[in-house]
């Protein structure tokens, strides 16, 4: 009569049977694991490789495409501009001769002088267009940096695929050593949350680089514009004893948007340390300035980019870039977010109604964002 093997034997005596019968052993159960565990932190690192990249292609073509409508819009200004000018002085040079129009051929044609001046800020290196041109397509720049940490080696996401797939990183020490499959899944997830923090924040830094050149580069267009014109007319008015009358044109709808505006809280004008301004049709200003007006207070933290500003009991927490906040623990949607401007962290002053729920207008006429808080003396 057959025995019944026990303890060690009859667990060495199973195992030789389904060895046998179906090619199972614990070793290949193992490496089965190890196999699909592999698979998954590969796959994984594909489809995040090709979502960063897919997100930097639309932020460049963006970028680029941005730049190009406003080169093209400040180059047709200038040339209507110079083409209207031009008009104008040769029928005066017909009516009152080439000597005494001079000073207006000096400030149309010289060098140094009026239309020269606006001329070097549409076309000339190192001025402001120039200066926007070069943060989307030189090197060094933020948006270069960007690009880098997606594409380039010893950053982010070569980083992250080091650990992926080169020997005798993470995954190869697994895949030869074996252990926790747990213990590799969770240092993946850290890998993988680093190399996405790095993008982000160059991201973050190139979109406020860029909004800062551009911003830039039209205040001072609309500025030397502006200044062109004055020069111009003035010397024609002491040739005629009439200005310039010149229509609305090229750069002039979008030069209205830098004209100065208040913050108006419960009557009363707000001193900013920086004037507010419109981007992308929303009222921007300097953070501490909107927070302290309505009685509250900000704390910020560099490091993490992130503001907390508390108004009575209520504390709300917004971070730069994001459009959510948070309200006493809950989700806060924003329909623009805090931004970077010139060296000063801008908030929506939206904010305050849609996170405070206090009453904010739009005043058109005197260019005035109208706060009222409830507490007026």
């Amino acid at each position: 009569m057959t025995r019944l093997h026990s303890g060690k034997k009859q667990s060495a005596l199973l195992a030789a049977i389904l060895a046998a019968v179906v090619g199972f052993t614990p070793t290949a159960e193992a490496a089965s694991t190890t196999a699909q565990v592999a698979a998954q932190i590969k796959a994984d690192y594909e489809q995040t490789n090709a979502k960063v990249k897919s997100d930097y292609e639309q932020f460049e073509a963006k970028a680029k495409s941005d730049y190009t409508q406003f080169e093209a819009l400040l180059e047709a200004d200038y040339r209507e501009l110079k083409a209207t000018i031009e008009t104008d002085y040769r029928a005066l040079q017909d009516q009152y001769g080439s000597n005494e129009t001079d000073a207006y051929y000096g400030e149309l044609y010289r060098s140094g002088l009026a239309m020269d001046l606006y001329y070097g800020e549409v076309y000339r290196s190192g001025h402001e267009l120039d200066q926007y041109y070069g943060e989307v397509y030189r090197s060094g720049f933020p948006l270069d940096q960007y690009y880098g940490q997606v594409y380039r080696s010893g950053l982010a996401m070569d980083n992250y695929y080091g650990e992926v797939y080169r020997n005798g990183r993470t995954l190869d020490q697994y895949q030869d050593n074996g252990g926790s499959a747990t213990a590799v899944k969770s240092k993946f997830t850290t890998i993988k949350a680093t190399a996405l923090t790095q993008i982000k924040s160059a991201r973050t830094k190139a979109e406020a680089s860029l909004l800062n050149k551009r911003t830039l580069a039209l205040k001072v267009a609309c500025a030397q514009k502006k200044a062109t014109i004055k020069s111009i007319s003035a010397t024609r008015a002491e040739l005629t004893g009439e200005g310039l009358a010149l229509p609305s044109f090229g750069i002039d709808s979008v030069c209205a948007a830098y004209q100065p505006i208040a913050l108006i809280v419960d009557g009363h004008e707000v001193a900013l340390t920086q004037a507010p301004v419109v981007i992308d049709n929303t009222v921007y200003a300097p953070i501490k300035g909107v927070f302290t007006s309505i009685g509250g207070d900000v704390v910020w933290d560099s490091e993490t980019k992130t503001a907390v500003a508390t108004l009575g009991a209520q504390k709300a927490t917004l971070k730069l870039g994001s459009t959510n906040a948070e309200l006493d623990g809950k989700t806060v949607a924003l329909t623009a977010p805090p931004r970077a401007l010139n060296g000063s962290t801008m908030v929506p002053v939206r904010v305050l109604k849609e996170v405070f729920a206090l009453s904010i207008v739009w005043d058109a006429k005197q260019r005035a964002v109208l706060v009222t808080t409830g507490d007026q003396a």
